[in-house]
């Protein structure tokens, strides 16, 4: 099976951001192919993985900057979920340009088709575990090394 590699563009608008997928054969200009704004000189594509590690270090240090400036336990806590919750609205995005989503569906089903409730629900994990953030409430969040 041949694999179609791709790269996701951003393109700024003047009142909005537009996102385009483009062949990376041709944004590289590989195989006599090229296409005008494609990558310039000396520029690297970024894996999936590499965003989600520079997204898990900018949340562990960004808890940790809470951790240090709000004491309130509770006002921590939410200003924390808030964060969370921003930091894991941009991986879901990112996730949705990052794999064609009707092979993960498919995956899934796959994978998920013969076990029960129970299985699923125990197989679950936090977003701080797929990010490898290391979550305890007496000192904070901080990154695991890996």
């Amino acid at each position: 099976m041949s694999k179609k590699a791709e790269i996701v563009l951003v393109r700024r608008k003047i009142e909005s951001i537009e996102y385009e997928t483009v062949s990376i054969d041709s944004y590289f200009g590989l195989n006599g192919n090229g296409m005008s704004n494609g990558a310039i000189k000396g520029e690297k594509a970024l894996s999936h993985s590499f965003l989600l590690d520079t997204l898990r270090k900018v949340m562990g240090k960004t808890l940790t900057v809470i951790d240090s400036s709000i004491t309130d336990r509770q006002q921590n806590k939410a200003i924390k979920d808030l964060i969370r919750n921003i930091i894991s609205d941009e991986i879901e995005f990112s996730s949705g340009f990052a794999f064609d989503q009707n092979i993960l569906t498919k995956m899934a089903e796959n994978h998920f088709k013969d076990k029960t409730d129970e299985e699923i629900n125990s197989s679950s994990i936090s977003i701080e575990d797929a990010l490898g953030i290391n979550v305890d409430e007496n000192v904070g969040l901080a990154p695991t090394q890996g």
